[in-house]
């Protein structure tokens, strides 16, 4: 995923999407054992990607307020849908 955070960064959108049958292991990947809670060391993509993306965002900011002295707000916006697509229905999470 870091060649997608390396996009996003860059201002492209992206998509992760898991398809697979019931009991395929789609939550494991995309969240991690247990649907996420904090386990670090088995983290799923999604809380990964979106940890380097937060902290890239948190490094570029950084270097620029040390650059010219801006501070005070953020020049990125994150925005960010979850939806499950179940019997040709889809559910926004």
């Amino acid at each position: 995923a870091a060649e997608m955070v390396d996009a996003v960064i860059e201002g492209t959108n992206a998509c992760i999407f898991a398809f697979g049958s019931t009991g395929a292991g789609k939550t494991h990947s995309m969240l991690g054992p247990e649907g996420g809670r904090r386990q670090a060391k088995q983290d799923g993509i999604l809380p990964r990607a979106a940890g380097e993306l937060f902290r890239r965002i948190a490094r570029l900011e950084a270097e620029a307020k040390a650059a010219i002295g801006a501070g005070g707000f953020s020049a990125y916006e994150v925005r960010v849908s979850f939806l499950e697509v179940y019997c040709e229905n889809a559910f926004d999470l």
